[in-house]
């Protein structure tokens, strides 16, 4: 990591770790295609007792034959996942009256940039006839996200608006199809950018009492859409909402107590 506090500027400080992460035998599930290929893979002699085997279900259909009713996919001891990343933290605080005396008590800014660079996220089953997944760039693992945050405060007041950054991303990357005579991509598979503003205000009524009201998603900003059976619209609302937000502007406020 790094952390830069210049003399020459009071009240700034550059903070920049690098992480390089790699965990073995990591706890995880398998996709259906995973599973079939897990099983598949295996020597057909070992079918039987084949834990990936035992995860597809079958049953006899009169007009289909034999056919998969269902692929379970439980936990199991995996191969290993690898992940490298920076995280940057840039902060400069500030008094008005720093500036000019006339200003001494005008308040005070605090400005704090967080952002997070996601190189890459590389899982990698550990079953034979498998290939390492990529998912750097995918919709939960973008590349690219950052909020920047300005607080003003002046005595009891606090007024902090907040712009939040996601990158763009990709449903899923297999979701590209790249052949040399015609490449194709599912429709909505490409995820735009998207900006967030938050704003929150606070008053200090007393020591024991504050109000606050606020506001989330200030423009209404709407969340990209997910092309049907991504799998990752979880909520039912055509969107990836533990990334984006689904509900739109909503407002709010309340009151502190301290006793």
């Amino acid at each position: 990591g790094l952390v830069y506090t210049p003399s020459w500027l009071s009240g700034f400080q550059l903070t920049m770790d690098y992480y390089d992460i790699r965990i073995h035998n990591y706890i995880g599930s398998l996709d259906p295609n995973t599973t079939q290929t897990a099983c598949y893979e295996a020597s057909p002699s070992l079918f039987a007792t084949n834990v990936f085997c035992q995860q597809i279900i079958r049953q006899h259909d009169a007009a289909l034959g034999p056919i998969i009713k269902q692929i379970n996919f439980p936990s199991f001891n995996l191969g290993s996942i690898k992940t490298s990343g920076v995280d940057t933290t840039i902060t400069y605080a500030f008094d008005l009256g720093d500036f000019d005396d006339s200003l001494r008590n005008a308040g005070s800014f605090t400005f704090t940039l967080n952002t997070t660079y996601l190189s890459h996220y590389d899982t990698d089953p550990g079953i034979p006839g498998t290939e390492v997944i990529k998912t750097a760039g995918d919709a939960g693992q973008h590349m690219w996200r950052g909020l920047l945050r300005t607080t003003y405060t002046n005595g009891p007041l606090e007024v902090s608006p907040a712009l939040r950054y996601v990158g763009r991303a990709y449903v899923s990357k297999e979701g590209t199809i790249d052949t040399s005579a015609a490449p194709t991509e599912l429709e909505g598979n490409r995820l735009n950018s998207v900006w967030y503003m938050d704003v929150n205000v606070s008053y200090d009524v007393t020591e024991q009492v504050q109000g606050y009201v606020g506001v989330n998603n200030l423009f209404d900003t709407r969340p990209p859409e997910t092309y049907p059976g991504s799998g990752l619209d979880t909520t039912g609302t055509g969107t990836i909402a533990d990334v984006y937000d689904p509900i739109g502007m909503f407002i709010y406020g309340g009151v502190n107590l301290k006793l």
